[in-house]
């Protein structure tokens, strides 16, 4: 407790020591989950281990021919896993029969949780998914219960994606700017947002529009849209 200072004017006394046990809680409460992280670490290592290869914007899919039985047995494991916040609970949403729909579909990765081996992905229309109950500051660690637009299942049921930014017709994008002589007859759109991009601006272009100088085949993505994840899937 915050020693008592006559100098403090009325109530600033209590505040310091509301303002001390507030951070003396706040320390126990990360110590504790920090303890339980390790622990989870510790005894479901293979589900952990799995999800180091993943990261937030990452393109996913169901590993292997089989991607919907792997799943389902990765969530019946998962789903003995103790949380330790609440008899409900789990760290992976329920199977359901929308899942049947995923092996041909790809996911953008939301979050990757290394503290138990967790991704949190879109669900598909029409599913229930799952909303976040708990999701901790430190390990972000969370457990999941049936409602929501997101589903929380184990990395191990996946893998990641080669994506590469192109144009229209499947060319790579390269990143380039005008020359001193460019860009005073043409205007340039992002062909994601639509917005004029300047001359002087950084963009990403066709590749096989600057190798071979191709007329009327001018795709341009501003720097900004790149940046915030724009991506073509390649086959």
């Amino acid at each position: 407790m915050a020693a008592y200072n006559p100098a403090l004017r009325p109530g600033q006394h209590r505040d310091l020591i509301k303002s001390a046990e507030r951070a003396r809680d706040r320390e126990a409460e990360k110590a504790e989950d920090e303890k339980v992280g390790a622990e989870l670490q510790r005894k479901y290592k293979v589900f952990a281990e799995a999800a180091k290869g993943f990261k937030k914007g990452d393109s996913v899919r169901l590993r292997g021919f089989v991607g919907c039985k792997i799943l389902e047995s990765e969530l019946q494991a998962f789903s003995r896993i103790e949380s330790g916040l609440d008899a409900d609970a789990s760290y992976a949403s329920e199977w359901e029969d929308a899942m049947m729909d995923m092996p041909d579909k790809f996911f953008t990765v939301n979050h990757a949780c290394y503290q138990t081996g967790q991704l949190v992905i879109p669900a598909l229309p029409g599913a229930r998914g799952s909303q976040v109950l708990r999701e901790s500051e430190w390990s972000r660690r969370f457990v999941a219960v049936k409602e929501g637009d997101e589903w929380a299942l184990p990395a191990s049921a996946f893998e990641v994606l080669q994506v590469e930014a192109c144009c229209k017709n499947g060319h790579s994008l390269i990143r380039a700017e005008l020359a001193w002589n460019e860009g005073y007859v043409h205007t340039r759109y992002c062909a994601s947002c639509m917005q004029v991009i300047h001359r002087d601006a950084e963009r990403y272009h066709c590749d096989e529009e600057h190798q071979t100088q191709t007329r009327g085949h001018h795709f341009s993505i501003c720097l900004g849209c790149f940046e915030s994840g724009y991506k073509s899937l390649q086959k």
